[in-house]
């Protein structure tokens, strides 16, 4: 989701996915994929891989129902929308911890420490399980209420009413 900066771990995520078999990713956003990133993809991932670019929300909610998860493991975040809106349409979230991030996923996805290839790909591997698959998908649903429009003004509004 989104930009594919240094930042963003993208060159990390493809890696990841080179060493799982039978996974494609697919890339939403970000702008057009540069020279570089076409040949790193293609020397990766051959033609596992797919660049969505912009897509509509209902489209968005689309792809994260036929994914088997959303891999957001950028070193740095100030809020993390992506993550709520895959836990809100039941993709479990992988996501790198530290910043905003963890308050975010608040125990309802898979939290890495590095980051690195070798370990999204076990996370994504993981996700094979499918009591465990399920079980971050329901802490995921139930996580995203928290995110509720209709929540946040009530709250807000205690905070300003005080």
């Amino acid at each position: 989701m989104g930009g594919r900066q240094k930042y963003k771990n993208f060159d990390n995520v493809v890696l990841a996915i080179s060493k799982v078999k039978n996974y494609k990713l697919k890339i939403v956003g970000g702008g057009p994929l540069t020279n570089n990133e076409k040949l790193f993809l293609n020397n990766n991932l051959g033609s596992n891989y797919e660049h969505v670019g912009f897509i509509s929300n209902d489209d968005l909610n689309i792809e994260y129902n036929q994914s088997k998860c959303l891999v957001y493991c950028s070193n740095y975040e100030g809020f993390g929308i992506p993550i709520i809106e895959a836990m809100k349409s039941g993709c479990p979230v992988i996501a790198k911890k530290g910043s905003a991030i963890d308050e975010v996923m608040n125990n309802s996805g898979l939290l890495l420490k590095k980051a690195n290839a070798i370990e999204i790909a076990e996370a994504i591997i993981g996700f094979n399980d499918l009591s465990l698959r399920n079980e971050f998908i329901r802490k995921g649903l139930e996580n995203s209420h928290r995110f509720e429009s209709s929540k946040l003004i009530k709250k807000y509004n205690m905070l300003y009413n005080l």
